[in-house]
């Protein structure tokens, strides 16, 4: 039998008006948002400064930074974009590495960005203290009548970048508030396998490694030391529960429990003062607070800390720590014992847990 060579052609002629294929799970699309690779750009006229090759932490790279007069910047890397609109930044935090080396600007958005598959809630920035990072400054026209915008240009690029926009809360260490045994104000410490630097600050706890972390003090549930997992008892873990989620960092060196326990009183003091302005009357619902402005006075500490907690109430720091090595120890000898290291209790207090939740202006 001969094949029909007219109907053949027909059929394949036909074949172009099918449909196309949707793409397959394999197959890449390509994004058009706001998620690393969206292309953007400012208005010349609304450029405010430019920073060329600024080294970030997270989203890892050097990115050129456009800052806009509006509050908004774009971050470019080769084909990556991202943008940040002005009024997602709410909390900048800059601190001091241990090291003395290099410097940190943390900018927290209420609306993580995207970067390939990853999301980052937190945009870091690292300056280098030995190579000054060359800030370019566009004209801020007198007719604008903007000052804070004019005093930007007296400061250096990190105080230009973390301080910014204005009525953001800016968030420094402060030896009123927190300093480790040996006057530093961050703790060294790992989470699972990850070594990092934790810093408890007046608004909250920041830490920087993986992952990278900014816990308001108003969500802060409870935190208490637990029994480490070393043998000898040189450390400790620190367990903070935030937003009914528990973190925590471990290998702590036993000499930051003191300063660690000071530390959970004043934030415990400002929660309390913090519940009181919720449920102060609304005439007094706009008295400004000053408690986050950026200077290191927190005398006020004081007086609170002596009306609601007593020393008396807590046994001794050292105390707990020796007999949790000889319960250690003992466990160790006996064979025929699990091995387990449950959590016990060392004497830094709790926050109270459950505060009513009011407005906090130190934690916008």
């Amino acid at each position: 039998m001969k094949p029909d060579f007219q109907a053949l052609v027909k059929e394949v002629a036909d074949w172009k008006h099918l449909p196309e294929p949707s793409p397959s799970k394999k197959t890449k699309v390509m994004p058009t948002q706001n998620n690393g690779s969206a292309k953007a750009t400012i208005s010349p006229k609304d450029i405010l400064f430019t920073m060329d090759s600024v080294t970030a932490v997270s989203p890892r790279g050097k990115w050129k930074l456009v800052m806009s007069k509006s509050g908004s910047f774009v971050m470019t890397l080769k084909d990556k974009c991202v943008v940040v609109e002005k009024n997602s930044v709410i909390r900048t935090v800059i601190v001091a590495h241990n090291n003395g080396r290099e410097d940190y600007v943390a900018i927290c958005i209420n609306e993580p960005v995207q970067v390939g598959k990853s999301k980052y809630p937190i945009i870091l920035f690292k300056f280098p203290r030995k190579s000054k990072q060359h800030l370019e400054w566009s004209t801020v026209k007198d007719e604008e009548n903007d000052s804070y915008l004019s005093s930007l240009k007296d400061k250096v690029p990190l105080e230009a970048l973390g301080t910014r926009w204005q009525g953001v809360p800016v968030e420094r260490p402060s030896k009123e508030i927190f300093f480790t045994s040996d006057s530093k104000h961050a703790i060294s410490c790992t989470v699972k396998a990850n070594s990092g630097l934790l810093y408890p600050m007046k608004g909250g706890i920041l830490y920087i490694g993986k992952p990278l972390l900014f816990l308001p003090r108003k969500d802060i549930e409870e935190i208490k030391a637990a029994r480490g997992g070393s043998a000898i008892g040189q450390y400790f873990d620190l367990h903070v529960e935030h937003n009914d989620n528990l973190y925590e960092f471990s290998m702590i060196n036993k000499r930051e429990q003191q300063p660690i326990q000071d530390y959970v009183v004043k934030l415990a003091s400002l929660r309390k003062k913090d519940a009181r302005k919720s449920s102060a009357p609304d005439e007094n619902a706009n008295v400004e607070d000053d408690d986050d402005d950026d200077d290191d006075d927190d005398s006020d500490f004081a007086a609170d800390e002596e009306e609601n907690f007593c020393p008396d109430d807590f046994e001794s720091d050292e105390e707990k720590l020796q007999q949790l090595d000889k319960d250690y120890n003992s466990e160790a000898e006996d064979e025929d014992e699990d091995d387990e290291s449950a959590e016990a209790p060392v004497s830094v207090p709790e926050v109270p847990p459950k505060l009513e939740k009011g407005s906090d202006t130190d934690s916008a």
